[in-house]
């Protein structure tokens, strides 16, 4: 369910009301509303579950709710006729559910997940059934209900009750073994498959974006690599992403047992509040690449001076920090291109017919937020009205936003009436994600964008694009925090005169000059023919050097203990909207 956290409470509320209702109704043996508020609860669960219904974080879910229902089955049936011992059964039922969230804590603790690690074979069936516990607890609530009613399926329900507690039972007796042992497993089955690269990733769900930019690079260093993330569902989806093995680290105890001595190098996607837990392990060269190159605060964090090395694409990854009073030794940075740019055709003729919008997020925080999504349409008229077809390819986040999704759907409105009466091909929705970033590209004439690693990116190409002004700054402002914007034309997203006028300076186009000299300050004065290979070169240089001079005690001896429970639980908060 994606509502929220409010949502989920007023949801989760409306549930309890009606299973509260229902015991209320059994208690009074108003079996006809018991049953039917009976029926309502389950179902509504069972719409819950809906997405991801094997996850694991599925159990215990609604936990109150269905332990009152459970109850409710258990007044009527012991109301009606049925043997005794189904009655027993019944109250069995009651006290698996009422137990759930407890069992839940044990089985997520065993549950790490490790994905494609040679040596590491641990079956557990229990990893991939949270949610059919919870199938099972509804179903048998429900027959033990009808059970007062027709005296036949009492005993169905009993036989069904008995049967999940002997597979729930053997499913915790394993989790209660598994997880004294897994930290051990992970450990050696690492150290056997002795990787040299951590890839260290951290972040709420869809931050696995962050690392698919540079998966096929990172594949190229032909160096042996692990990725290690810090919450469950982040290892899920990157584990979709790529055949590398892929282990969760979600408590320091854990992250503990992942540092194995042919590990040399620890490289970094972003910024995340845990990747201090990592750097702490001396005896790693800790590399921060970035997800993307821009002018936005994310580019310049002081945090980053934590890292022993930090990957930019040109000597403007390089000047910014300085230009915010973030004082990094010059001798930690490398300038290694922007290896993601390779595939960008330069422009070749002068043709002006297709241009991409591409508007970024709103960020997480305020002062990170460049976004010209909310005046989507005002832009995207402009281009219309200058004759443009449109490629519109928001930023993923947006696509999680309820907010933005409004904006987005503005936006197709207007594309698609547009195409219905000029004809125009316009590229958007399903259409525009067939292609990915470097296609999308290349498929363009001119770009319209925000503040972001889009237009670095694309000025690789050399090809006219427009900066979307989004806040209070001045022109003379604007060009200080975000020198790109010397190489674009510059229009406040919201005026729609402006922008009507930066897009028509699109078609005349003055500015190709200082865009090939900006390409050189923005992504590196690199041969083109090799220009991919020097980051590939850099990273290997790394990982081949001796490993630096820091004692093994710096970080103690890795632990082999159980994940601490709070921590799990936090783990399991970011994962509520997002399939295991």
């Amino acid at each position: 369910m994606r509502g929220g956290s409010a949502g989920r409470a007023l949801y989760t509320a409306a549930l309890n009301g009606l299973a509260v209702l229902a015991v209320g109704a059994a208690a009074l043996d108003h079996t006809g509303a018991a049953l039917v508020l009976l029926a309502l609860v389950l179902v509504l669960t069972g719409v819950g579950l809906r997405r991801g219904s094997r996850a694991l974080r599925h159990l215990g879910r609604w936990g109150a709710a269905r332990t009152l229902v459970s109850v409710a089955a258990l007044v009527l049936l012991a109301r009606s006729d049925a043997p005794r011992w189904t009655i027993v059964c019944a109250a069995l039922l009651t006290a698996l559910v009422a137990t759930e969230p407890s069992g839940a804590r044990l089985w997520r603790s065993a549950a790490r997940p490790v994905h494609a690690l040679p040596g590491f074979a641990l079956s557990r069936p229990y990893a991939s059934s949270g949610g059919l516990v919870v199938v099972a607890s509804l179903v048998l609530a429900a027959l033990t209900g009808l059970g007062a009613v027709w005296t036949p399926l009492a005993p169905v329900a009993a036989v069904g009750t008995l049967a999940d507690a002997a597979v729930i039972g053997a499913w915790t007796a394993m989790a209660a073994r598994d997880r004294g042992r897994i930290g051990a497993l992970v450990h050696d089955a690492l150290e056997d498959y002795a990787p040299q690269v951590m890839v260290y990733v951290s972040g709420p769900g869809g931050t696995e974006y962050q690392l698919r930019t540079w998966l096929e690079h990172l594949a190229e260093v032909d160096r042996r690599w692990v990725v290690v993330t810090r919450e469950t569902p982040l290892a899920n989806a990157v584990a979709r992403l790529t055949d590398v093995p892929v282990v969760a680290a979600r408590t320091l105890v854990e992250l503990d047992q992942v540092q194995v001595p042919s590990l040399r190098v620890a490289i970094y996607v972003n910024n995340g509040a845990k990747n201090g837990h990592n750097v702490r392990y001396r005896e790693l060269t800790h590399v921060q690449l970035l997800h993307g190159d821009s002018d936005k605060p994310s580019s310049y964090n002081p945090v980053t001076a934590m890292f022993d090395v930090v990957f930019v694409a040109g000597q403007a990854g390089i000047d910014r920090y300085g230009a915010h009073g973030v004082r990094i030794p010059e001798e930690k940075f490398r300038i290694v291109g922007r290896p993601q740019v390779r595939g960008i055709t330069r422009a070749h003729d002068e043709r002006r017919e297709h241009v991409m919008y591409a508007p970024t997020w709103t960020g997480f925080h305020a002062d990170n937020n460049f976004g010209s999504l909310q005046w989507g349409t005002t832009i995207v008229r402009a281009l219309l009205d200058d004759g443009w077809t449109v490629t519109f390819r928001p930023h993923p986040f947006s696509l999680a936003h309820a907010p933005s999704l409004q904006h987005i759907a503005d936006v197709h409105a207007l594309l698609a009436a547009d195409a219905a009466g000029s004809g125009r091909a316009h590229v958007y929705g399903e259409a525009a994600t067939q292609l990915d970033l470097v296609e999308s590209f290349n498929a363009s004439d001119a770009l319209v964008a925000d503040v972001s690693s889009v237009p670095a990116d694309y000025l690789f190409s050399e090809k006219p694009f427009v900066l979307a002004r989004v806040g209070e700054l001045d022109d003379d402002d604007f060009l200080a925090d975000f020198p790109l914007a010397r190489a674009a034309y510059v229009a406040p997203a919201a005026d729609a005169a402006a922008m009507a006028a930066a897009v028509a300076r699109l078609r005349s186009d003055d500015m190709a000059a200082t865009r090939a000299d900006l390409r050189r300050y923005y992504l590196g004065d690199l041969p083109t023919e090799t220009y991919g290979q020097v980051f590939v070169d850099a990273v290997r240089e790394l990982v081949d050097a001796a490993p630096p001079e820091h004692s093994a005690a710096e970080h103690g001896t890795p632990q082999h203990g159980t994940a601490d429970d709070d921590e799990l639980e936090a783990d399991l908060q970011l994962g509520e909207d997002d399939e295991a």
